[in-house]
């Protein structure tokens, strides 16, 4: 679990005010997770242009976290995200983004080899890529390593196989499978998914999941302005709390595009 700021009684307060603005609330309710997750997407939406911008431009200069602040200022976020996002972690809680193909009513995300794109060894669902993470994770002894590598192999080894522990012994039982095809990204940032999110046909989701129900941030090759989290085998389309129209929210286009 990662370290992070406490709601303080001055956010709270902010938060409740909102709330009750926006109507979401009436005089003497309390918050819910619900109302709290919306006010941070209006938050995440209210500096989506600016924060598409800095990532970019951070994407771009190809600098590490260390010379970014230095390069482009902090990271734009909206304290209406900080107070929200606080409270929800004070409770266990986290917003997430995916840009992902549009899901039908009721259709939960699934991982790639859940959804049939690509196979484990022959076999595609659910139980395939359980299977993959159960054979990644006897391999190393790291329940984490299927998302570790869903973040940084994405689907196929390729030339980043040089990376990974054990190579020789790795490749020689992996070398020719889909290393990540158990493994769902998200985002903790709406700039970021919103980039998946930009084709007919595909939508930016809002998630609420529990915190460790997607494991990161990833910081894959030093991206920490990715803030990437990667959730295994499938993810409910009842933590769906809203979703965009494709090109609706300005996003960071992925790499190579």
């Amino acid at each position: 679990m990662w370290s992070h700021n406490q709601c303080t009684p001055t956010q709270l307060r902010a938060l409740e005010a909102e709330a009750r603005y926006r109507g979401l609330i009436t005089d003497g309710e309390a918050l819910s997770p619900a109302v709290v997750a919306r006010l941070q997407v209006e938050g995440d939406l209210s500096v989506v242009a600016a924060h598409a911008e800095w990532a970019t431009k951070v994407r771009n200069a190809d600098l590490l976290p260390g010379e970014q602040l230095a390069a482009f200022g902090g990271e734009p976020r909206a304290n209406l995200s900080l107070a929200a996002e606080a409270w929800l972690q004070d409770r266990g809680l986290q917003v997430l983004y995916r840009g992902h193909p549009e899901l039908a009513a009721g259709q939960p995300m699934l991982s790639d080899i859940a959804s049939g794109a690509v196979n484990y060894r022959g076999r595609t669902g659910i139980d395939a890529s359980r299977q993959l993470a159960a054979d990644l994770t006897a391999f190393s002894g790291d329940a984490s390593f299927p998302a570790w590598l869903r973040a940084r192999m994405h689907l196929e080894l390729g030339e980043r196989a040089g990376m990974v522990p054990n190579r020789t012994a790795f490749l020689a039982q992996f070398g020719d499978v889909p290393v990540g095809g158990a493994g769902i990204p998200f985002s903790s940032s709406m700039s970021i998914a919103a980039g998946y999110a930009q084709r007919p046909g595909t939508r930016l989701y809002a998630t609420l999941q529990n915190l460790g129900e997607s494991i990161g941030p990833q910081n894959a090759w030093s991206r920490v302005w990715e803030h990437e989290f990667v959730r295994l085998h499938e993810m409910p389309h009842s933590q769906i709390i809203r979703s965009f129209e494709a090109g609706h929210v300005p996003g960071v286009l992925p790499p190579g595009s």
